[in-house]
């Protein structure tokens, strides 16, 4: 029995009587600081029922009468807020609502704008973040603005809150890091509007959809993209979306300009085909393509065996392709013992499937798989050959982690004993497997390729017995332990080597076949100068390297509307050999810092930032705060040349292989009749050239919004 009564029930509008009322208790989950009284405004579906209550937040709930039906619940945000919610009441006793509360804390502002005779007459605060308690906060709040001073006055969840405020026909305006207190009012100034562009089209849903505001459209930005990823401050507020007015029709407004993905969602799953537009000032785009939504369908697998060869289930990855390369995982989940395995319902899209042993993770399968409208179903056999082998460095057996790969995306991995033998089942329709041998005593990362099986299944594995020492020592000359990188120049397909030093700072190294080489050594006090070897198997090989105390650069990443949050940048030294390549995230005040070896005086800057176009800069290296400038008047390029090419792409005074763009910005590529296509949208305007290795170049200039195709014959 609840021990609490209600402190003010009050029927708003006209007070008729709710027929066939039944109990309803709201439950409370209050969140810290708690709130002190709790105020729940309830809608029936129909909007002839309306109901206000206001209440203790201590009383932990709150008891109501409704008449069954459709019901949805807002928050006064002025006393606590909640997330709204709707819900179901059932004819018969027992109906319950659960509601998670915040203490509110006050957002103040004001707007300005070119012409105040357009000024708006209110402003949607949209924001995530985390409750002192660390629990997840996502919403939005409306806000009326004064049409005397032009201020607005916001109540929202009191947390550290990323936020985006939105006025109808205006470009947003994004605040991250705001530390709202439930006691402490917050300030973000005075926000100058621009007036932006739009996109409008139409929607054509299923029969059985009833209601057209159940589908949201949502604009995302062409370089926005979901999934797996380092998580971007803000993400959930990148994107913009509306619901579907009743004739089909929906408008999205206040965007910048730039190249966009649209789509459409509704209940049940559906979803329409993804739609890339570019939007261009001041303009409305209209999609020509109608957004259709289509319904969800299933992949169903049956895979022979229908267990591993350890006598466990087959566990079964699906994941969804958003870009080029770029996947997010939708399912993973064990087959069934019989072999089959079904998915949950799919939107359309393309997928890939991958069925592994849950022993090691092998990759027994891989299946691309695209869903359209109808369910797919695949049959997967893989037929088991046992093989036996042994690995040795030079003449001396090696104890390695082995991991065997081949075309079909296939891998999996054994060890070796310290006899240098091996056992392994492989798949029996490939002829021929690439071999990653790892060891670690002493450090090997050697690959080889195209290994045959011989008759009987067996398979002997050859490293060289090269060798390369060395040590890192400080700039005393003292020996320090340290983090070594060695990467090839070439050939490209080398595996990068990474390990850790003695305690003296010597190290040694095998495996390594004749290349170009550059080292590199990191401690937590400083790096080393990056170090260019030519190394030959016939020849011992030392190095030394010492750590200099690195330079540190700060930096700042803006647009013309403020500070850029979540830009990735990226700081590569153009007079210097370049040993490891990192990427450095700015934070919610736009700020970076990156080390660089002192004796670096240029470098190639490359600035890779949700919803702006990609930038490529060189610069001066120089004790001064760096400032870069992102635009969203980025255009499409497209690059064309024959397969196994190799390409230089230059932009002003930035040479830069185009997969290295590709590698950290959203990109498509096709091969058709030996020709590579890769189109990278978004992209900074201004000319470019693309150039083969034997010097021939092509040449163009990437117009504002515009696009830019550089084919080499």
């Amino acid at each position: 029995m609840r021990n609490f009564t209600l402190a003010v029930a009050v029927l708003l509008g006209v007070a008729t009587p709710m027929l066939n009322a039944v109990p309803v208790h709201v439950a409370f989950r209050t969140h810290e600081p708690r709130p002190l009284r709790v105020a729940l405004n309830f809608e029936s579906a129909t909007g002839a029922g309306r109901l206000a209550v206001e209440q203790e937040a201590s009383a932990g709930g709150a008891d109501v009468q409704l008449a069954p039906g459709h019901w949805c619940v807002s928050p006064n945000p002025e006393l606590a807020w909640f997330p709204d919610r709707c819900f179901d009441v059932a004819e018969a006793a027992g109906n319950e609502v659960a509601l998670d509360v915040w203490p509110s804390g006050v957002i103040l502002g004001a707007v300005a704008t070119s012409d105040e005779k357009h000024a708006p007459a209110a402003i949607t605060v949209s924001f995530e973040g985390r409750g002192s308690d660390s629990t997840s906060i996502d919403g939005s709040v409306e806000c009326a603005i004064s049409a005397d001073t032009h201020a607005f006055r916001c109540f929202a969840p009191a947390g550290a809150l990323n936020a985006r405020f939105h006025a109808r026909h205006f470009i947003s305006h994004y605040r991250f890091g705001i530390l709202l207190d439930p006691v402490k009012e917050y300030s973000v100034g005075t926000l100058q509007l621009i007036e932006g562009s739009s996109i409008s089209g139409r929607v054509e849903v299923p029969r059985d959809v009833k209601k057209l505001s159940d589908v949201v459209v949502t604009v995302r930005s062409s370089n926005v993209h979901p999934g797996n990823g380092p998580v971007l401050p803000g993400a959930l507020l990148m994107s913009q979306s509306t619901t579907v007015e009743k004739n089909g029709w929906f408008h999205v407004d206040g965007l910048l300009p730039g190249e966009y993905h649209v789509v459409a969602k509704g209940p049940k799953l559906l979803r329409s085909n993804e739609y890339e537009v570019t939007v261009r000032p001041g303009a409305e785009t209209e999609l020509r393509d109608v957004l259709r939504l289509e319904q969800p369908h299933h992949i169903t697998l049956r895979i022979d065996p229908p267990v591993a060869f350890d006598e466990s289930q087959w566990h079964v990855s699906l994941s969804r392709e958003l870009v080029v390369n770029r996947f997010d995982t939708v399912a993973q989940s064990v087959s069934m013992k019989t072999g089959v395995w079904e998915s949950p319902l799919l939107q359309p899209g393309r997928y890939v499937v991958e069925v592994r042993d849950l022993d090691r993770g092998s990759v027994w399968a891989t299946e691309h798989i695209e869903i359209g409208s109808r369910h797919e179903e695949r049959s997967i056999s893989i037929t088991p050959r046992n093989i036996i082998g042994t690995v040795r460095l030079g003449d001396q057996p090696l104890q390695a982690n082995l991991t065997f790969s081949d075309a079909k995306r296939r891998s999996l991995v054994t060890k070796s004993g310290e006899d240098g033998r091996f056992s392994l089942i492989l798949p029996d329709d490939a002829d021929a497997w690439d071999v990653l041998v790892r060891g670690d005593e002493p450090s090997v990362m050697h690959a080889i390729h195209s290994v045959s099986i011989r008759e009987g299944g067996t398979m002997d594995l050859s490293v060289p017995a090269t060798s390369l020492g060395g040590i890192v020592q400080d700039e005393s000359g003292q020996g320090v332990m340290a983090f070594v990188t060695i990467n090839a120049s070439t050939p490209a397909d080398t595996p990068v080597q990474q390990f850790t030093t003695h305690a003296d700072g010597t190290f040694e190294t095998a495996g390594l076949t004749s290349a170009d080489y550059v080292l590199s050594a990191e401690t937590p006090s400083g790096r080393s100068d990056p170090l260019r070897i030519t190394f030959r198997e016939d020849a011992l090989a030392s190095v030394k390297l010492t750590i200099h105390k690195a330079r540190q650069m700060h930096g700042r990443v803006v647009s013309k509307v403020g500070s850029v949050a979540g830009a990735m940048v990226t700081i590569i030294p153009t007079d210097i050999p370049v040993g490891m390549m990192t990427s450095v995230m700015t934070d919610a005040n736009g700020m970076f810092t990156y080390d660089l070896p002192m004796s670096a005086h240029e470098a190639n800057v490359f600035t890779a930032a949700p919803g702006f176009a990609y930038t490529l800069d060189h610069i001066e290296v120089r004790d001064q705060l760096l400032v870069v400038m992102v635009t969203q008047s980025g255009g499409s390029l497209t690059l064309q040349s024959p397969v196994g090419t190799s390409l230089l792409l230059r932009h002003g005074a930035v040479s830069v292989g185009p997969t290295l763009i590709a590698a950290q910005w959203t990109a498509t590529s096709s091969v058709t009749d030996r020709m590579v296509t890769l189109t990278v949208p978004m992209m900074e305007p201004g000319p470019y050239s693309l150039c083969a290795t034997d010097g021939h170049c092509v040449a163009g200039v990437l117009d504002p919004y515009g696009a830019l195709t550089l084919s080499l014959p």
